[in-house]
């Protein structure tokens, strides 16, 4: 049994994003704007699911990249410093109140203030909340590391999340 929040708990660029609540806990779940779903199926010309699966597919790669950054930190500095972890990534498929299945992504839902350290666009967050305990400095080192680290193939950018007592948890 589940029940998914009626209108939106907040709204990005791509998705609004709702509550999930289901028998193991609280999700955070993400569903496409039109105009992203228009450019998904028109230009890209995959359906909404393989864009989630290929969301999914990313996170992970980012959640891999963010395991190995962690352990680059110098032993000195493990217990004073900022550690980067992703959220585990969920698929829930449902039938809404018309019975049509629905298909989002989703990650757990994380109490706190949200703040995003940077963009895909070159955005860099300067506000106060977003350089406390220097995470500025740290999400922008580890989108460093993984251009370096993967050869100039990838590059992880985005970064945002919650302030978890120096384990950062991020989410997309």
């Amino acid at each position: 049994v589940s029940h998914l929040s009626p209108r939106p708990l907040g709204k990005g660029g791509m998705r609004y994003a709702y509550f999930l609540r289901t028998s193991e806990g609280m999700y955070a779940v993400k569903r496409y704007n039109k105009e992203t779903l228009k450019h998904i199926t028109e230009a890209l010309r995959i359906t909404e699911d393989e864009a989630i699966m290929k969301e999914v597919h990313t996170y992970m790669a980012a959640r891999e990249l963010a395991r190995r950054f962690n352990k680059t930190i110098p032993s000195q500095f493990r217990k004073a410093t900022n550690f980067i972890k992703f959220l585990e990534p969920y698929v829930f498929r449902m039938r809404d109140e018309k019975g049509q299945l629905q298909i989002m992504f989703g990650e757990p839902y994380v109490e706190g203030e949200f703040i995003k350290w940077n963009s895909n666009a070159g955005y860099v967050n300067r506000e106060e909340g977003a350089l406390q305990k220097q995470m500025d400095r740290m999400a922008e080192a580890f989108s460093h590391w993984t251009y370096e680290c993967s050869k100039g193939r990838l590059m992880v950018v985005d970064i945002q999340g919650w302030d978890l007592d120096r384990q950062h948890k991020l989410g997309r």
